[in-house]
């Protein structure tokens, strides 16, 4: 068995316990979840993009082609069978005499035959075998490749849409407190407690935020309008947000190095085109089966009858074997050999590029996940100690210790921090499925994993 060949059983195992493991389990969380009608979990979301999303099914599709490569190549090896049959009415009017007699005659012919071909030899045709495996693995593993690619385009979509109604709602929120310092210095300047400038500071503030939500709400519809494409269906339902701490995995091994050897070993797209090298390779030996001879048995049994003075009444019955040895071809076979040499060095140059940007992929993740945890993590921090800053700020201006406009910059800072973590969050999940994606470990578990991060469902009953 050719090395290739033990990806390929592989493939298709995994690619049959994937079709079990979504419409088995993932049908019946949608079971569970049709008395939660308002609320759209990612798992619902994904069981969605999975029946709608015509990147995933044209991949699908094009797999389910692939899969008659095989039958077609055994189809060549096997014996080609066929019947013809015959039955004219013919017009002759013959001027000399001869067996055939002279005068006019009207008469019915019929002919019948039964023919077989056997290839005995033909080397092409066990290599155009063997390109069907490698065909059928490039197939496999390019599905594979995109249902890990719609779980992390779902995941990106709906995280993303969680992270603009994040984002508007702490805008809104900044908004309202804008506000309610606005109305403050207000009363402060009528009192004659602040100066007029305190009272434009708030003002502009809170201008500068009403746009900002216009900006927001833009976003938003953007966000929502990217699931729906995936999705394939425009939902009234309410997304699950996201729980307020989930936990924060760093990659593990904590070593660069194995997950790169990881993503060599397993990642869909290289093994897709680390089958394409070998079909360029089947191509090349194809070709040279032009300078090989060829073998083909052949039979076959015939009647003829006819209605008319003359002409073959009976059987015939025919049984041989045909050799043909090319001679020349006037160079043709020779160039096309060149040329399969080419394509195949061709194809080797892009599984390289493609192996460089894998691993570039899976280093730039790696250190995104670590560099977001970080940054979550002292972002939390920030945000609790800004929440101290504009309450300290807030006693401070009734105290006259402080002003409006330090009122107004600690509110910037705290909602600042929040956004910046509410992004950092997003941007950790989106790495670590980006990770997993590069190293090909990316599978079903990760959906339940990523649903978990998620608030219960709310019944609506």
């Amino acid at each position: 068995m050719h090395p290739f060949h033990w990806i390929l059983n592989i493939l298709r195992v995994c690619s049959h316990s994937r079709t079990v493991f979504v419409l088995g389990f993932l049908s019946g969380c949608l079971v569970v979840s049709s008395t939660c009608a308002q609320q759209l979990d990612f798992l619902t979301a994904f069981e969605l993009a999975h029946n709608n999303d015509p990147q995933y099914l044209e991949k699908k599709a094009l797999r389910q082609s692939a899969l008659e490569y095989r039958s077609q190549a055994i189809a060549a090896l096997l014996p080609e069978i066929a019947a013809i049959g015959d039955s004219s009415w013919n017009y002759l009017r013959n001027k000399k005499v001869n067996f055939q007699s002279q005068g006019i005659q009207r008469f019915w012919s019929h002919i019948g035959e039964v023919s077989i071909n056997q290839p005995i030899l033909d080397i092409s045709r066990w290599i155009k075998l063997d390109k069907s495996d490698y065909q059928i693995a490039k197939a496999e593993a390019i599905l594979d490749q995109a249902y890990q690619d719609l779980i992390v385009r779902t995941a990106t979509a709906y995280f993303n849409v969680l992270l603009q109604q994040e984002t508007l709602r702490l805008t809104k929120a900044e908004l309202e407190a804008q506000k309610q310092t606005k109305e403050q210095a207000q009363l402060r300047f009528k009192l004659g407690l602040a100066p007029v400038t305190a009272l434009l500071e708030a003002n502009a503030k809170y201008l500068q935020n009403s746009a900002t939500i216009a900006e927001s709400e833009s976003a938003l519809i953007e966000a929502e309008s990217a699931l729906v494409e995936i999705i394939g269906t425009a939902q009234n339902s309410h997304l699950v947000p996201l729980i307020e701490a989930f936990p924060l995995e760093s990659p593990t091994p904590d070593d660069l190095d194995t997950w790169q050897t990881y993503a060599l070993a397993g990642n869909r797209q290289l093994i897709a085109e680390m089958s394409e090298v070998m079909i360029a390779k089947t191509v090349i030996d194809s070709e040279k089966t032009g300078h090989y001879p060829t073998i083909e048995g052949y039979s076959s049994f015939a009647f003829q009858d006819n209605s008319s003075t003359f002409g073959q009444r009976g059987e015939t019955g025919v049984i041989g074997v045909k050799v043909k040895l090319p001679i020349f071809s006037g160079g043709g076979i020779n160039s096309k050999v060149r040329q399969a040499h080419y394509q195949h060095e061709a194809s080797q140059h892009k599984m390289e590029v493609l192996k460089r940007s894998i691993l570039r992929d899976v280093k730039n993740n790696y250190f995104t996940v670590f560099n977001a945890i970080r940054q979550i993590e002292a972002l939390q921090g920030s945000v609790k100690n800004f929440e101290s800053t504009v309450q300290a700020t807030r006693q401070g201006l009734s105290a006259g210790t402080h002003t409006v406009v330090d009122v107004l910059d600690a509110q910037t800072d705290l909602y600042k921090a929040k956004r910046d973590l509410t992004e950092k969050k997003h941007r950790y999940l989106i790495a670590w499925l980006r990770l997993r994606l590069a190293s090909g470990l990316l599978h079903q578990d990760d959906i339940l994993k990523l649903n978990q991060y998620l608030l219960p469902v709310v019944s609506s009953s």
